[in-house]
């Protein structure tokens, strides 16, 4: 084994590293999570965090490709359009630190997450904005001087190339352009959302597969592709759920591959069969 560089290693928050190869087989691009909800540790702590570095795997030189990212789990080329994309874990506890501005339901349903188009030196506004999903729009952050309604700087940032439900925790991207499944699941960006923790007093979300057809650049409107994951009972916490969708994977058969790290299973899903794990 070669060691190409050393990533941050403080691990109070957002500790996973994920990692795409860019097409040219140079450079790698790996997802650092903030060290932070929301900066509650200060912007030093933030150093080399809250970005997609990219890294000369020749030389272990790495730069900040892409910025003001809370946690991108979720990261993936699609080769065919020499893109790279991400979807981001929104922030948490409004409720719990603005009580005055918004209440738990609010809380439940702000802020949705986030898929991004990703191009070097883009800013996507973390930790001063979040995204309002019913509002399609940035909004400041009440930390930086929002009231739930300013916009503020936001208006400067990268907007998201989709938005979708609050806390599902997107954690697999896998660009797709394959004809072999039925219409409509052919050419776009499949997502794993791995579920909600902190939707109370709503039940919890997420635990699914969807579906974002792609056409020049603009997204259509996402689709379910596999459910059911959580069971049949209403999610109260994250241990209710049977299964939690993790990772995903194309096969040469045409099967995407669902990952799940609540039992250790994988299901193969193709065009006019039930799921197989």
């Amino acid at each position: 084994p070669v060691k190409v560089t050393d990533l941050p290693s403080q691990i109070n928050h957002h500790w996973t590293k994920s990692l795409a190869a860019g097409p040219d087989g140079r450079f790698l691009y790996v997802g650092i999570g903030s060290n932070s909800n929301i900066t509650e540790n200060g912007m030093a702590a933030e150093v080399d965090r809250a970005m997609i570095w990219q890294i000369d795997a020749r030389t272990g030189a790495h730069r900040p490709f892409a910025t003001g990212i809370r946690n991108a789990v979720a990261l993936g080329w699609d080769e065919r359009h020499d893109q790279l994309y991400l979807a981001q874990h929104g922030r948490d506890q409004l409720h719990q630190n603005w009580p005055e501005l918004f209440s738990q339901k609010q809380s439940a349903h702000l802020p949705a997450e986030e898929l991004f188009a990703v191009d070097a030196g883009d800013n996507f506004g973390w930790p001063y904005c979040y995204y309002d999903g019913a509002a399609q729009q940035k909004v400041l952050a009440p930390e930086y001087g929002g009231d739930g309604k300013s916009i503020g700087r936001c208006d400067t940032y990268e907007p998201p190339l989709a938005a979708f439900g609050a806390h599902w925790a997107p954690n697999g991207l896998l660009a797709h352009h394959d004809d072999s499944l039925p219409a409509g699941f052919s050419h776009g960006i499949f997502l794993a959302f791995h579920g909600s923790w902190n939707r109370a007093p709503l039940p919890q979300a997420g635990y699914k597969v969807m579906f974002l057809p792609i056409s020049d650049g603009k997204a259509g409107s996402a689709r379910v592709f596999a459910d059911g994951f959580a069971g049949k009972q209403n999610v109260r916490s994250p241990g209710n759920a049977d299964y939690r969708p993790v990772g995903l994977a194309a096969g040469p058969d045409g099967a995407i591959y669902v990952s799940d790290d609540a039992r250790g299973r994988i299901w193969a899903i193709t065009a006019g069969t039930a799921a197989r794990q």
